[in-house]
């Protein structure tokens, strides 16, 4: 069914100005019982990689983002 899949790369500033290898990010979106569930993967090329991605406090940043869009759904319902 279209729709249901976002796929996209992702590139990373580190804080000495490099660029980190990309990420391939998969967004899913199904749904069942009246109720859409997102699910995200990130797949990275190194362990080193996701560990420099966590240790970046992204995480915070990407709830936030999702806390909107939560609330954007039910707004639109």
């Amino acid at each position: 069914m279209p729709g249901e899949k976002v796929v996209f790369t992702e590139i990373y500033e580190m804080p000495d100005g490099t660029l980190s290898e990309a990420t391939l990010n998969t967004a899913t979106f199904t749904e069942a019982g009246g109720r859409t569930t997102l699910e995200l993967l990130t797949e990275t090329s190194s362990k080193d990689v996701r560990d420099m991605i966590l240790a970046s406090g992204m995480e915070g940043g990407v709830q936030e983002g999702l806390d909107i869009l939560e609330e954007l759904a039910i707004a639109g319902a």
